[in-house]
């Protein structure tokens, strides 16, 4: 978004437009295209809003990461806390967050899914739907995608389904699962 909105110069257009005030648009209105990041503004709020800090809404962080961060302050110097971002995670230090365009891009993978999950039954018992969803996210390999796409920790896209164990068709037909399927 960030860069959509720079190389498009939407800052002078919004402001020409006099909207610069309107919620929408009024951080968006003070984004430094070209921040110096050096300057005190970019290396206080690196310190104090870690780039998880903006993707709450997608993952579970921890309470006080962000406890003194100020997303208004800082919105100015976005691009220079998305290149320290960067350089975290290509040094290994950050993990990287879900892809969302190529966990999308996987349509068949996800209209399959999709089919498997309305042909179950979700009228009974919490059980039977959460094996329903158990069943679908093996059978059609939804771990593998959210693995490949970096989705695992993201609720949205993946809501722990990488920890998921999907068992082989020679474990399912086990004494010991037959036995857990018939007094689950």
């Amino acid at each position: 978004w960030v860069d959509c909105w720079c190389n498009l110069n939407m800052s002078q257009a919004v402001t020409d437009l006099g909207c610069c005030e309107h919620g929408a648009f009024a951080q968006w209105c003070n984004l430094e295209c070209t921040p110096d990041c050096q300057s005190e503004l970019a290396t206080t709020c690196i310190q104090e809003c870690p780039s998880m800090c903006f993707e709450a809404q997608e993952y579970i962080i921890p309470r006080d990461l962000c406890t003194n961060c100020n997303p208004s302050k800082c919105f100015p110097v976005m691009k220079c806390l998305l290149a320290h971002a960067e350089t975290l995670t290509e040094s290994g230090e950050l993990d990287r967050t879900c892809h969302e365009a190529d966990f999308a891009r996987e349509t068949t993978l996800r209209d399959n899914y999709r089919q498997c999950w309305l042909d179950m039954p979700k009228h009974s018992s919490h059980w039977n739907v959460v094996s329903a969803f158990m069943h679908c996210t093996c059978r059609e390999g939804m771990v593998d995608v959210a693995n490949r796409t970096a989705c695992c920790k993201s609720v949205t896209y993946a809501g722990g389904i990488c920890e998921a164990h999907c068992p082989s068709e020679r474990e399912c037909t086990s004494q010991d699962a037959q036995t857990c399927i018939h007094n689950c």
